[in-house]
């Protein structure tokens, strides 16, 4: 099977590809290597111990590695990054991937809008769902979302718009 027909035949996938025109004789490739690594809590860590080896080695010239981990494309340069997407043809990501947030690469690269799972979502739909007319209602719902929900891109936008209602009360702005 060629280089091309394996990447095609992998559509949503971001390949860590940048040596693929440096090959010379063989190559390591790796099909989503994060299967490969066990749930136990430790598995970032992992993920972070092999991209090491993979680029200090004497195949890191010759890799190819697909995957769906932020947390291995994070670890890469943009030019050692392909996108493969869905469809069209496959490029360069826009911005840096190398210490990329995770968050930031799931939701660019991988069209992960959320970043939470649905069950903390609904809490937090449920949360501004809340009466916002007076400013007592709003600190109770700032009160209870900071008690039952942890930190987050979405937590953090959530509060951003409880406030943004604060000011808007105490302004007068909105009866």
């Amino acid at each position: 099977m060629t280089i091309k027909k394996f990447l095609k035949d992998r559509p949503g996938m971001v390949c860590i590809t940048g040596w693929v025109a440096k090959l010379k004789g063989y190559v390591f490739l790796t099909d989503r290597p994060v299967i490969r690594f066990p749930e136990n809590g430790k598995h970032v860590e992992e993920q972070a111990t092999f991209v090491k080896q993979l680029q200090k080695g004497s195949m890191s010239k010759n890799a190819i590695v697909i995957t769906h981990s932020a947390f291995i494309v994070t670890d890469f340069k943009q030019d050692d990054v392909l996108v493969i997407p869905k469809k069209g043809k496959y490029d360069l990501p826009y911005f840096n991937t190398f210490g990329a947030s995770v968050n930031k690469i799931n939701m660019c690269l991988f069209r992960h809008a959320i970043t939470i799972g649905a069950l903390a979502q609904d809490t937090m739909q449920e949360l501004l769902a809340r009466p916002q007319e007076t400013l007592e209602q709003i600190n109770e719902t700032i009160a209870l979302s900071s008690k039952c929900l942890g930190d987050s891109v979405e937590y953090t936008l959530m509060m951003h718009k409880l406030l943004n209602r604060e000011d808007e009360l105490k302004k007068g702005a909105v009866k």
